[in-house]
């Protein structure tokens, strides 16, 4: 320890002689004052440290304070050390409170006083400020402390203090009477207004670029009348206030229902064509947090004169803007992270609406990009059709006691109920029925309907244009219908026509003109000779025999089944009979195995007229 003794006269004499003003000696009676309380505190305080360091002064006794303040030139200095430095209601102390690595050995503290003691008197005017970082060090730490400790303390206090100042590297640390941007940023932030960032954040929302396969996106609608009803796939985002959790009755769901089934004061058509994103309730207050740093950054630059900035401070507010606008835009990634699709389970109720709700948070990807491709994924928005699901919608439900729909019907049922699946536009139901009516297995188109007859219809053809006007055939009415077409051509192509010389007079009876009064019978004897064809002879029986690849049996059946024995037996009063002839020629000899084989299936087949010759 230092201690200190009263000055012997002579000494005092000579110190006086070297000194050439009143004034110097007046700062070492100070300086001897100060340190007389400052021994004086630490004995009565029990301290045992080695040395009297920087690090050691208590600065928030009356007597140490006033003494390090008088000389300087601001009146602030106190409340500053009160609040940031040195005391029980100080920020150094509350953390020492908080953690015990810094309040076993005042470690909070101590950095702060060491930092105040160097640097308090630092002007505008230096191009240097501050003490560095080891030097700061070398004030505090004593022997056989742990330097750790004390760096955590010194990054502590530079994100909790107002008043603390450091350079971009944070190398060098100082204390000014100003405020640091930090917590003129803080101060301003408090004072936004919650209008204003949800502003801020419907802005930057409207930001955001449609893609598919969403053929537009509504940002932040004030009602449902901002929302189109066409027949296109659509996606809402909605506002900052209406938030989603999981739990029933959130503001998200709410709104949602209300856009699904309304628009304005009428009812909304074409449901099944809406989706929506919404923000998370958890996650919305950092997005706003975030958004008010960044409006008061703003708001700091925008003002940057008024304020005084030097060209440090400057470059400070650049770097904290550019900053504070990245978080902004990645809190906002995380928080607007529900997809909320709606469906009806048509199994259980029709006219209950249920939400599935999808998470897309996650990655650096836009949000807009993230909801497709997890729609896709989910199959709740159809980008690519098959002929076969479509025709298993119609069958389940759409044309059940009908032969025929619409195609303009069709389209409208798939946009307005939500059972249905959801198309991504009407090019990929087009394209499905392209392909279906390329096929016998699915469904035929017709150009209308005439009663019970399909005009233009095409099966089992390859089409390159559909109108929307036409219809889809069931297979069974587009077969029926070709069948009794091709047998009415047959018939007229089989038809023998009246020859003139087979003509035979016949009687009819004679029409007279009563206005006239021209007997029309008696110029002709009373008779007229008309033309009556003789019966025409027709062929009453028909036999077929074609050979058969026996590489591929079913085909040629079923092909010979289609094209000439389906016209036959739709004749009435036709009697078709079929029978399998086969014959078999082998040069080396048939053995006894397989005539045995042979012939026991036949007799198990009950084939009568079978045998194997020499």
């Amino acid at each position: 320890m230092i201690s200190c003794y009263p000055i012997h006269p002579e000494i005092f004499d000579r110190l006086y002689n070297d000194w050439s003003t009143l004034e110097r000696f007046q700062r070492t009676r100070g300086v001897l004052r100060l340190m007389a309380a400052v021994i004086h505190e630490l004995w009565m305080g029990g301290d045992a440290s080695p040395m009297i360091m920087a690090s050691s002064l208590p600065l928030d006794v009356p007597n140490v304070s006033y003494e390090l303040t008088r000389h300087l030139n601001s009146d602030n200095w106190t409340t500053i050390i009160d609040n940031e430095v040195d005391g029980k209601n100080s920020i150094p102390f509350q953390l020492e409170k908080k953690n015990m690595r810094y309040g076993n050995g005042l470690i909070a503290r101590r950095v702060a006083r060491t930092i105040f003691l160097g640097s308090a008197p630092t002007s505008r005017s230096q191009s240097t400020k501050g003490l560095e970082t080891p030097r700061i060090r070398l004030g505090a730490i004593q022997p056989a402390e742990n330097i750790a400790e004390f760096n955590d303390a010194l990054t502590a206090l530079h994100s909790s203090l107002a008043y603390l100042y450091s350079n971009p590297s944070a190398e060098r640390f100082w204390y000014d009477t100003r405020p640091t941007l930090r917590k003129t940023v803080e101060e301003r932030a408090t004072q936004i207004p919650t209008s204003d960032v949800d502003y801020e954040i419907e802005n930057r929302l409207r930001k955001w670029k449609k893609t598919e396969p969403f053929s537009g996106i509504h940002i932040c609608p004030s009602t449902s009348l901002d929302i189109l009803d066409e027949q296109t796939v659509r996606l809402v985002v909605l506002s900052p206030e209406y938030t989603f959790k999981t739990n029933n009755g959130c503001k998200a769901l709410d709104a949602a229902e209300d856009i699904l089934n309304n628009r304005g004061s009428s009812p909304r058509t074409y449901r099944n064509t809406l989706m929506f994103i919404a923000p998370d309730q958890s996650l919305l207050s950092g997005l706003r947090d975030g958004v008010k740093t960044y409006l008061a950054w703003k708001s700091v630059k925008e003002d940057s004169i008024d304020l005084n900035l030097d060209a440090s401070q400057n470059r400070e507010t650049d770097n904290n803007l550019q900053r504070s606008n990245q978080t902004v835009d990645a809190r906002m990634r995380e928080a607007y992270c529900w997809l909320l699709v709606p469906y009806i389970d048509r199994d259980v109720d029709l006219r209950t609406v249920i939400w599935d709700s999808f998470r897309i948070s996650g990655g650096t990807e836009d949000v807009i990009k993230k909801a497709a491709v997890q729609v896709i994924q989910r199959e709740a928005v159809i980008d690519k059709w098959a002929p076969a699901l479509l025709q298993l919608e119609l069958d389940n439900l759409l044309w059940k006691n009908q032969n025929y729909i619409s195609i303009k019907k069709l389209w409208d049922y798939l946009c307005t109920y939500c059972y249905l699946p959801r198309i991504k536009k009407y090019e990929v139901l087009e394209d499905a029925i392209l392909r279906g009516v390329n096929s016998s297995e699915f469904f035929a188109y017709a150009a209308d309907v005439s009663g019970e007859r399909f005009v233009d219809l095409k099966y089992n053809q390859q089409l390159h244009y559909i109108d929307k006007s036409g219809y889809l055939v069931k297979t069974d009415a587009a077969r029926k219908q070709i069948f009794d077409e091709q047998a009415q051509e047959e018939r007229e192509r089989i038809a023998v026509p009246p020859a003139t010389d087979q003509l035979t007079p016949s009687i009819t009876p004679i029409v007279v003109d009563q206005t006239s009064g021209d007997d029309t019978a008696s110029k002709q004897g009373g008779a007229v000779i008309t033309p009556n064809p003789a019966p025409v002879n027709l062929q009453h029986e028909f036999f077929m025999s074609a050979p058969i690849d026996n590489t591929r049996i079913i085909r040629d059946v079923q092909k010979y089944v289609e094209e000439v024995i389906s016209h036959l037996m739709d004749v009435n009063g036709c009697n078709v009979e079929i029978t399998l002839e086969v014959k078999a020629a082998s040069a080396s000899g048939f053995t006894q195995p397989t005539i045995r084989a042979v012939s026991e299936n036949c007799r198990t087949l009950k084939i009568d007229n079978f045998s194997f010759d020499s």
